[in-house]
Protein backbone atom coordinates (compact mmCIF):
# COMPACT_ATOMS: atom_id res chain seq x y z
CA UNK A 1 0.00 0.00 0.00
CA UNK A 2 1.01 3.19 -0.90
CA UNK A 3 0.95 6.23 1.01
CA UNK A 4 1.59 9.67 -0.21
CA UNK A 5 2.50 12.79 1.07
CA UNK A 6 2.11 16.39 0.72
CA UNK A 7 4.28 17.87 -0.70
CA UNK A 8 5.44 21.50 0.68
CA UNK A 9 4.66 23.26 -3.05
CA UNK A 10 0.93 22.40 -2.75
CA UNK A 11 1.05 23.45 0.43
CA UNK A 12 2.05 26.51 -0.40
CA UNK A 13 -0.39 26.75 -3.24
CA UNK A 14 -3.34 26.14 -1.19
CA UNK A 15 -2.61 28.75 1.15
CA UNK A 16 -1.67 31.16 -1.46
CA UNK A 17 -5.23 30.30 -2.71
CA UNK A 18 -7.24 30.99 0.39
CA UNK A 19 -5.63 34.01 1.07
CA UNK A 20 -6.09 35.51 -1.96
CA UNK A 21 -9.89 34.73 -1.71
CA UNK A 22 -10.05 36.21 1.78
CA UNK A 23 -8.57 39.41 0.34
CA UNK A 24 -11.27 39.72 -2.21
CA UNK A 25 -14.32 38.38 -0.42
CA UNK A 26 -16.54 41.54 0.38
CA UNK A 27 -16.82 42.05 4.25
CA UNK A 28 -18.74 40.24 6.34
CA UNK A 29 -19.30 43.03 8.83
CA UNK A 30 -23.21 44.03 8.91
CA UNK A 31 -24.38 47.73 9.31
CA UNK A 32 -24.93 49.13 12.48
CA UNK A 33 -28.56 49.72 11.55
CA UNK A 34 -28.84 45.78 10.75
CA UNK A 35 -27.33 45.24 13.81
CA UNK A 36 -29.81 47.43 15.86
CA UNK A 37 -32.70 45.38 14.37
CA UNK A 38 -31.78 41.80 15.40
CA UNK A 39 -32.46 40.08 18.81
CA UNK A 40 -34.78 38.70 20.62
CA UNK A 41 -35.84 41.20 22.86
CA UNK A 42 -35.51 43.86 20.43
CA UNK A 43 -37.80 47.30 20.89
CA UNK A 44 -39.34 49.92 18.76
CA UNK A 45 -36.66 53.24 18.74
CA UNK A 46 -38.13 56.02 20.34
CA UNK A 47 -36.60 59.01 18.49
CA UNK A 48 -34.97 58.72 15.34
CA UNK A 49 -31.25 57.01 14.71
CA UNK A 50 -28.13 58.89 15.11
CA UNK A 51 -26.33 56.58 12.41
CA UNK A 52 -26.08 58.86 9.55
CA UNK A 53 -28.36 57.65 7.04
CA UNK A 54 -30.30 55.41 9.04
CA UNK A 55 -33.51 56.33 7.42
CA UNK A 56 -32.17 55.53 4.11
CA UNK A 57 -31.21 52.28 5.39
CA UNK A 58 -34.43 51.59 7.47
CA UNK A 59 -36.07 51.68 4.23
CA UNK A 60 -33.37 49.30 2.30
CA UNK A 61 -33.34 46.60 4.59
CA UNK A 62 -37.70 46.56 5.03
CA UNK A 63 -37.47 46.30 0.84
CA UNK A 64 -34.40 43.42 1.01
CA UNK A 65 -36.41 40.92 -0.10
CA UNK A 66 -33.27 38.47 1.39
CA UNK A 67 -33.59 39.53 5.04
CA UNK A 68 -35.66 37.51 7.05
CA UNK A 69 -39.77 38.82 7.32
CA UNK A 70 -39.24 39.82 10.63
CA UNK A 71 -36.50 41.82 10.63
CA UNK A 72 -37.89 43.57 7.35
CA UNK A 73 -41.15 44.23 9.50
CA UNK A 74 -39.22 45.62 12.62
CA UNK A 75 -37.65 48.22 9.78
CA UNK A 76 -41.05 48.87 8.93
CA UNK A 77 -41.69 50.05 12.34
CA UNK A 78 -38.49 51.72 13.05
CA UNK A 79 -39.83 53.83 9.86
CA UNK A 80 -42.35 55.29 12.23
CA UNK A 81 -39.82 57.76 14.04
CA UNK A 82 -39.15 59.74 10.77
CA UNK A 83 -42.11 61.14 9.68
CA UNK A 84 -40.98 62.47 6.29
CA UNK A 85 -41.76 62.45 2.33
CA UNK A 86 -39.30 59.50 1.60
CA UNK A 87 -41.13 57.18 4.47
CA UNK A 88 -44.42 58.24 3.32
CA UNK A 89 -43.78 57.07 -0.51
CA UNK A 90 -42.44 54.01 1.23
CA UNK A 91 -45.32 53.48 3.21
CA UNK A 92 -47.69 54.31 0.24
CA UNK A 93 -45.87 51.85 -2.20
CA UNK A 94 -46.21 49.08 -0.08
CA UNK A 95 -50.06 49.78 0.82
CA UNK A 96 -50.90 49.92 -2.78
CA UNK A 97 -48.59 47.25 -3.99
CA UNK A 98 -50.80 44.62 -5.42
CA UNK A 99 -51.42 41.82 -2.53
CA UNK A 100 -50.28 38.18 -3.26
CA UNK A 101 -51.72 34.89 -1.77
CA UNK A 102 -48.28 34.83 0.67
CA UNK A 103 -49.59 35.19 4.36
CA UNK A 104 -46.82 37.33 4.89
CA UNK A 105 -47.30 39.81 2.09
CA UNK A 106 -50.44 40.30 3.82
CA UNK A 107 -49.51 40.08 6.97
CA UNK A 108 -46.80 43.09 5.76
CA UNK A 109 -49.37 45.02 4.46
CA UNK A 110 -51.90 45.46 7.39
CA UNK A 111 -48.72 46.20 9.28
CA UNK A 112 -47.62 48.75 7.19
CA UNK A 113 -51.26 50.14 7.63
CA UNK A 114 -51.00 50.37 11.06
CA UNK A 115 -47.31 52.19 11.04
CA UNK A 116 -48.31 55.09 8.38
CA UNK A 117 -51.34 55.61 10.76
CA UNK A 118 -49.16 56.11 13.57
CA UNK A 119 -46.70 58.29 11.62
CA UNK A 120 -48.44 60.50 9.94
CA UNK A 121 -52.10 60.98 11.97
CA UNK A 122 -52.88 63.77 12.29
CA UNK A 123 -50.30 65.50 9.83
CA UNK A 124 -51.66 64.13 6.93
CA UNK A 125 -54.97 62.79 7.49
CA UNK A 126 -56.37 63.97 4.36
CA UNK A 127 -54.06 61.94 2.55
CA UNK A 128 -54.57 59.05 4.26
CA UNK A 129 -57.82 59.27 3.61
CA UNK A 130 -57.27 58.63 -0.13
CA UNK A 131 -54.50 56.44 0.12
CA UNK A 132 -56.81 54.16 2.27
CA UNK A 133 -60.65 54.76 1.77
CA UNK A 134 -60.23 52.02 -1.34
CA UNK A 135 -58.78 49.26 0.91
CA UNK A 136 -62.19 48.89 2.88
CA UNK A 137 -62.92 46.62 -0.38
CA UNK A 138 -60.51 44.46 -0.41
CA UNK A 139 -60.65 40.75 -0.03
CA UNK A 140 -58.53 40.74 3.06
CA UNK A 141 -61.03 41.30 6.11
CA UNK A 142 -58.11 41.63 8.53
CA UNK A 143 -57.02 44.51 6.36
CA UNK A 144 -59.77 46.26 5.86
CA UNK A 145 -60.09 46.02 9.81
CA UNK A 146 -56.93 47.81 9.94
CA UNK A 147 -57.76 50.50 7.59
CA UNK A 148 -61.47 51.12 9.38
CA UNK A 149 -59.50 51.63 12.75
CA UNK A 150 -57.05 54.45 11.34
CA UNK A 151 -60.24 56.07 9.14
CA UNK A 152 -61.54 56.55 12.19
CA UNK A 153 -59.34 59.41 13.41
CA UNK A 154 -60.01 61.01 11.01
CA UNK A 155 -62.79 63.70 11.34
CA UNK A 156 -64.19 64.14 7.93
CA UNK A 157 -66.80 63.88 5.51
CA UNK A 158 -65.08 61.23 3.33
CA UNK A 159 -64.05 59.55 5.94
CA UNK A 160 -67.15 59.03 8.17
CA UNK A 161 -69.07 58.48 4.40
CA UNK A 162 -66.21 55.27 3.26
CA UNK A 163 -67.03 54.15 6.60
CA UNK A 164 -70.87 54.28 7.09
CA UNK A 165 -70.39 52.74 3.44
CA UNK A 166 -67.97 49.92 4.99
CA UNK A 167 -70.53 49.54 7.74
CA UNK A 168 -73.38 48.49 5.53
CA UNK A 169 -71.34 45.78 3.87
CA UNK A 170 -69.73 43.77 6.73
CA UNK A 171 -71.22 40.50 6.62
CA UNK A 172 -69.14 39.17 10.03
CA UNK A 173 -69.89 40.54 13.79
CA UNK A 174 -65.96 39.75 14.56
CA UNK A 175 -65.08 42.39 12.08
CA UNK A 176 -67.70 44.96 12.58
CA UNK A 177 -66.33 44.81 16.51
CA UNK A 178 -62.75 44.79 15.76
CA UNK A 179 -62.80 47.54 13.16
CA UNK A 180 -64.68 49.66 15.94
CA UNK A 181 -67.08 50.83 13.67
CA UNK A 182 -70.14 49.52 15.88
CA UNK A 183 -72.98 51.99 15.17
Amino acid sequence: MKTYKKSNSHRGFATCFVAVQLLFMPPLIASDILDRLQGYEWKLPAEPLREEGAQAELIRIASDRTQPNFIRARAVAALTVYPSDEVWTFYSARITAASENNPANKVSRRRTVDALCSTFLPDRAEAIQVLLTPLLNEDDAHLRVRVAQCLENIDSHGAKSALGSYRSGIGESWELKAGRVAQ
